[in-house]
């Protein structure tokens, strides 16, 4: 996957509803993903922001921020 950090991925989430949050990290299988909300406060209180996992599999689509 070509994200970089603050990328916004499209995602499938429960019931094949596809949402949109902030690319973190890849870990393997998984990609760590937060709200743009949160992203942007981490950055600005010079933080990791906190995040969950998800599958690579379900990311539909990367949209640079870049």
């Amino acid at each position: 996957m070509d994200a970089k950090p603050g990328d916004l991925l499209r995602v499938r989430a429960f019931g094949g509803k596809e949402i949109v949050r902030c690319f973190v990290e890849e870990r393997g299988k998984t990609v760590l993903i937060c709200p743009q909300a949160e992203y942007e406060r981490a950055q600005k209180e010079n933080r990791a922001p906190d995040c969950i996992g998800w599958p690579k599999a379900d990311v539909i689509e990367v949209e640079t921020a870049h």
